[in-house]
C-alpha cells in the first residue's frame, strides 16, 4: 500500500484542482485592468486576473521567505564546514595516537618508555 500521507496529499490536490476549475468556469466574464503607471488598459477574464494575483503573491512571498532565511543558511553552512574540519582533525589525531600506541605495544617490557 502507498504511503497514507501521499494519498492524503493527492486527494487534497485533486480537490484543489477541482475548485480551481469550478472557479474558472464561474468567472469567465471579461474585465478591464488598468496598469497604473502605464497609460494602458488590458481586458482579461476575471479568473485570469485573480489567479495571476495569487501566483504573483505566492512568488513574492516565497522570495521574501527565502531571503529572510539566508542568515540561517549561511550559519548552517559555516557550522557544517567547521564540523568537517574538526572531524578531519580528530581523524588525524586518532591515527597519530594509534601509531604511537602500536609503537608502545611493540616495545619490550624492560626497555625505557618512548617519549611522547
Amino acid at each position: 500500500m502507498r504511503n497514507p500521507l501521499m494519498l492524503l496529499v493527492g486527494i487534497i490536490g485533486a480537490l484543489l484542482a477541482l475548485a480551481i476549475v469550478v472557479f474558472v468556469l464561474a468567472n469567465r466574464t471579461e474585465m478591464e485592468v488598468s496598469l497604473f503607471p502605464y497609460p494602458r488598459i488590458v481586458t482579461a477574464p476575471v479568473f485570469l486576473v485573480v489567479l495571476a494575483s495569487f501566483v504573483a503573491g505566492a512568488l513574492f512571498g516565497g522570495l521574501f521567505v527565502w531571503m529572510r532565511g539566508h542568515p540561517s543558511r549561511r550559519l548552517s553552512g559555516e557550522r557544517k564546514r567547521r564540523v568537517k574540519h574538526l572531524e578531519t582533525s580528530l581523524a588525524s589525531v586518532t591515527r597519530e595516537r594509534d601509531v604511537l600506541k602500536s609503537e608502545l605495544d611493540r616495545q619490550p617490557q624492560g626497555s625505557p618508555p618512548v617519549a611522547v
